[in-house]
């Protein structure tokens, strides 16, 4: 048994027209290639809209000015994100801590001996230059995602 179309008038097989909208057309039968015209209701909006999009009945209305850290945190509602406001004070504090780190092992390293010291300033510069990079690309990605959903509520509140 084989998997291959079936030859000639088969209707089984893949030669046959189709029946279903939307789908290729069989041989024989009329389509819209390259170069064609579009089908009627495809292609750009007309020139007849008389609202530009986005800013009709169902669409994205003006943006929210931005809101503080305060009240973005007690919106109950949760009708604003709070991640691209509490994203910046979250890098400076992992910043300040990452620093911070950095210099106890340093000096714990040169309380211990000369060579210990050396060693994390050296190693532990690598490391917390790792841990920053780390944290940065971390808080890029909670933005991200905070973004997509902004871009998806636009384009729900569009339709």
């Amino acid at each position: 048994m084989s998997n291959d179309p079936a030859p000639g008038n088969d209707p089984t097989g893949w030669q046959t027209p189709s029946q279903y909208p939307g789908t290729y057309p069989g041989p024989g039968q009329p389509y819209g290639g390259y170069g064609q015209p579009p089908p009627p209701g495809w292609g750009p909006p007309s020139a007849a809209s008389s609202t530009p999009v986005g800013t009709g009945p169902g669409g994205v209305g003006p943006t929210e000015p931005p809101r503080g850290l305060f009240p973005t945190l007690l919106d109950t509602a949760f009708h604003s994100y709070a991640t691209p406001v509490i994203i910046k004070v979250l890098y400076m504090l992992g910043l300040v801590v990452i620093g911070l780190s950095y210099v106890g092992l340093v000096v714990a390293g040169f309380a211990q001996s000369l060579v210990v010291g050396f060693a994390a300033v050296l190693i532990g510069g690598v490391v917390a230059l790792f841990y920053v990079m780390l944290f940065r690309v971390s808080l890029e990605f909670f933005a991200a995602v905070v973004r997509v959903a902004e871009d998806v509520r636009a384009l729900r509140n569009r339709q």
